[in-house]
């Protein structure tokens, strides 16, 4: 083997070195309970347009109508549509779905639930790999904590915390 080859092989060995390190240093300074896909997704700023500006917090909910997840955390979204809102929450509750907006907001109403809009859009170009995902967006647009899948009821509580606060 010559020298370019071995140095080139040094190369792509110090790269992977280093993109693991970063890779792991993020992922454990997550906050305790965070789901790993929250290192890739906070720090961002959302890949849509949405009225961020317009509150302190929006809790993003990536879904679709058909996820039995999504199905499994109707009471929670419920209870989320109930507390979000006004000035008084400080906070909205929006949806993001690859499906047609209004189709979405007609299952949003048979289930109670009131978003202060919804987006159509491909989940991927959010950096959502599986729904539901809860993006936790700051008023300038950027993503502080990301809630994966069906949520435990101790999730669910660090939740309501956060948007307590």
């Amino acid at each position: 083997m010559s020298r370019l080859e071995w140095a080139s092989h040094i190369a792509v060995i110090a790269v992977c070195i280093l993109a693991g390190t970063m890779l792991v240093d993020r992922w454990l300074s997550l906050p305790k309970g965070a789901d790993p896909a929250e290192a890739l997704l906070v720090g961002k700023h959302v890949s849509v347009e949405g009225p961020w500006d317009k509150s302190r917090l929006t809790v993003l909910v990536a879904m679709t109508t058909h996820c039995r997840f999504c199905l499994a955390s109707m009471p929670l979204y419920q209870r989320l549509s109930q507390m979000s809102g006004g000035a008084k929450s400080g906070w909205a509750l929006m949806i993001a779905s690859p499906e047609p907006a209004e189709d979405v907001r007609r299952f949003l109403s048979g289930e109670h639930i009131a978003a202060a809009g919804v987006i159509h859009t491909d989940l991927r170009s959010l950096g959502v790999t599986g729904t539901p995902t809860l993006l936790i967006i700051d008023s300038k647009g950027v993503i502080g904590r990301v809630f994966v899948g069906r949520l435990s009821d101790a999730r669910e509580r660090q939740l309501l915390r956060l948007l307590k606060s």
